[in-house]
């Protein structure tokens, strides 16, 4: 029987394996695999060279590259990680599309604190803060096409007076500018929902040239992608020479943020912990996903 191990080393919080989930887990696969679970890193990379399938959060790659029996990996986030997206030996999946509601939903609260004027006052003052935006009048812009730049569209559809999306690939819900029109894009965008996977040529994008020297001086930007999409010295500067542009993110780097940080330290920053993707239902959606990808491995 083949073995397969579920790693999850997060001991505490949502991200925590339950042990109903365990039940469901082996309830699912034991007729299938020897199943295995490693809830530690002390020890895990024995484990985990014995593996002929693994399933659960994110490791080194190192830890299983004298695995020559490992078949397939399927991880659980939204993204494959960078250092393992040019991997050939085996298959490598991600649970892409699970969270892409719950995350859309956490970008709404984000924008809505914005253009109702609440961004990190300590103390009410009816000058500055409160004061609500018009959306209606204001172009919306979403960076990435992808499930969770589609699902923010659909809530926020009715919420602007205009929205257009940028991506790699084309899309059909709204106008679309190809990467080739990045810069008349961001030129145009009085929020921006920033939606894009994690790679190089993503993190091109946001470079000084290409991204601060582009938007507008007022702009409000949401960050539910990622946080090393930014250099953030620039990130910094920007927002704290520009006190009337926004930023509201749930992502930052290093995660998590440093009470000291300086995006702390700014009136016109907020930032979440890494929330987008913790709804009550999400575990039981993302073994959903689990159970249908190790399907195919049978």
């Amino acid at each position: 029987m083949k073995r397969l191990v579920i790693y999850n080393p997060i001991d505490e919080g949502f991200w925590k394996l339950s042990a109903t989930c365990r039940q469901e887990l082996t309830q699912q696969f034991h007729n299938f695999f020897e199943v295995d679970y490693v809830l530690e890193t002390k020890g895990a990379r024995k484990k985990l060279l014995d593996a002929d399938y693994i399933v659960g959060m994110p490791f080194s790659l190192r830890m299983v590259q004298k695995n020559d029996k490992l078949k397939a990996v399927h991880f659980w986030t939204a993204q494959i990680p960078v250092s393992w997206q040019e991997v050939q030996k085996f298959q490598v999946t991600s649970s892409s599309g699970v969270n892409s509601r719950s995350v859309a939903e956490h970008a709404l609260y984000l924008v809505m604190k914005a253009i109702r004027g609440e961004i990190a006052p300590s103390e009410f003052c009816e000058e500055g803060y409160f004061i609500a935006d018009n959306p209606q009048q204001k172009i919306a812009g979403i960076l990435g096409g992808g499930h969770i730049g589609t699902e923010i569209f659909k809530l926020t559809q009715n919420l602007f007076g205009e929205i257009i999306c940028c991506s790699r690939s084309k899309i059909d819900f709204t106008t679309y500018y190809d990467l080739d029109h990045y810069q008349n894009f961001l030129e145009k965008v009085d929020y921006l929902f920033i939606a894009v996977p994690l790679s190089q040529e993503t993190r091109d994008l946001f470079t000084q040239d290409k991204f601060f020297k582009k938007i507008k001086k007022d702009i409000c930007v949401v960050n539910i992608a990622r946080g090393e999409l930014f250099d953030t010295q620039e990130l910094e500067n920007f927002f704290e020479k520009n006190e009337t542009a926004v930023y509201l993110t749930d992502v930052t780097y290093p995660e998590p943020y440093p009470k000291e940080g300086k995006l702390n330290e700014l009136e016109n920053v907020f930032i979440t912990p890494h929330l987008g993707g913790r709804r009550k239902d999400m575990w039981e959606l993302l073994l959903k996903q689990t159970f249908k990808i190790t399907k195919k491995w049978l």
